[in-house]
Parts: C-alpha cells; structure tokens; sequence
C-alpha cells in the first residue's frame, strides 16, 4: 500500500511534459488564398486587354468611318468615247487575222479631294480579244498619267492603237460564217480588259499601290465595210472598273 501511494505522490507531483520543438521547422502559410488572389489578377488584366483591344478597334472604325465621309471616295470612271476598225480580215488558208483598231478611252476622276497616279509598270497592259481570242497589246499612254480631283484625262493620252496580226483558228465552219456575216454588218464584237497600278493622293500623303482592272464588251464598226449608214456609228460605251482593296506588297 504505502509503495503504491509512493507512485501516485510521485505522479502527481512530476511536472507537466514539455512539448518538443524541431529547430529546423519553418512556417509554412497555407497556397489557396495567394492562388485565388492570382487568378483574380489574372482575369483582370484578361478583361482590360479585351477592353483596350475593343476599344481601338471601334475607335479605328470611327476614324475610317468619318474619314470615308469626310474624303468621299469614288472609282475612277471609264468610257469609250470612239472605236473603229480600219483594217479586219482573216486569210482563211494562212488562218492569220490581220487588224488595225483604233480606241478613244477617256478616263475621269469623280473624286473632290483625291488624285490618282496611273505607274506603269511590267503588270500593266491593254489586251484586246475577238471571241475569246487573243489578238494583242495596244499602245496608249493612259497607263502612265496622273488624274488631279475632277480631271479627266488629256486628249493626247486617250487613244489607244492596235495593229498586226494574228494566227486564229476558227474551229468550225459556222464560226467562219459568222465572221463573214459580221463583215458583211460592218460590226465586230470586242472585249477588252484593262490592268492598271493605281496609288492614291489626299493632300500631301500618298496610299498605295494597287492593282486595278477595267473591263469593256464592245461592239466596232468596220469603217471600210460594205454597210457603213449611221447605224454602225459607234456607241459611247462605258466600262467596268474594278479596284483590288489589298495593296501591292514589294519583296525586292
């Protein structure tokens, strides 16, 4: 008995263990706050980029709107004022066609506050085709010009001149027919297509280059035909202009 009361006084008097303490322990706070605060910041920028980026695209659209409006652009304008053959025959056992053709094309810049130059250059041409066949490149000087606001061109750089010859197949008898009853009509179908450079003056700035394509369906009178009354006149035509939107990129 008095050994067990021993252990329990001694037991009871003993002081309280210590906890144990590690030196090298480092405290270590707790990633989920610090994660959730860096994806707030991150969403936030997200949302200011995406402001930002929204905001200039509207304010370049503003800009291009008004300065449409203020500028008020307009195509150039094209027409054939007079056209003729004097010379369009076909040697059947040569199957050469032999042409001499002459264009009066007047071109005209509607625009009040820009000039276009016309560059010549080596993707600059005027081709001239009958019935879908090629017959060759005229001669003028309107792919080299420059148009102030509301010019037209000079008189001087209106004509173009086609003349030669040219080896053309007519597959079929009743292509041969045709020829022959047009000739006799005194007027032939003609098309002809037009690619020009063109660049663009408002004020002192220049915006360009870019390629450009005009298109005409004629219909020329053969002035030493056989039928050549008041009727087979020629027609002032006009043409179709078509300007590509996307600027030449030059490598060299």
């Amino acid at each position: 008995m008095k050994d067990d009361q021993e252990k329990q006084t001694t037991t009871s008097n003993s002081p309280d263990p210590q906890p144990i303490c590690r030196q090298n322990s480092v405290y270590r706070p707790g990633r989920g706050a610090n994660s959730e605060c860096c994806s707030r910041c991150c969403c936030s920028c997200l949302r200011l980029l995406f402001l930002i980026l929204v905001v200039a695209i509207v304010l370049t659209g503003l800009a291009i709107t008004i300065s449409c409006i203020i500028i008020n652009p307009h195509q150039m304008k094209f027409h054939v004022a007079h056209a003729a053959f004097t010379k369009f025959d076909y040697v059947s056992a040569k199957k050469t066609l032999h042409f001499k053709l002459i264009l009066n094309v007047t071109i005209r810049n509607p625009n009040k506050r820009i000039g276009i130059h016309s560059d010549s250059s080596t993707d600059t041409n005027i081709c001239a085709y009958y019935d879908d066949k090629f017959l060759g490149v005229g001669l003028s000087n309107l792919l080299s010009l420059y148009l102030p606001p509301g010019a037209s061109s000079p008189f001087d750089y209106s004509w173009v001149s086609f003349e030669g010859e040219k080896t053309v197949s007519f597959d079929s008898g009743e292509m041969m027919k045709r020829f022959n009853r047009r000739k006799s009509d005194g007027i032939f179908p003609l098309f002809i297509k037009v690619k020009m450079v063109n660049s663009f003056k408002v004020d002192q700035m220049h915006i360009g280059d870019f390629k450009s394509t005009v298109k005409c369906r004629l219909k020329i009178p053969l002035v030493n035909g056989t039928n050549n009354s008041n009727n087979n006149r020629f027609k002032d035509t006009k043409c179709v202009y078509h300007l590509n939107p996307f600027p030449i990129i030059y490598t060299e």
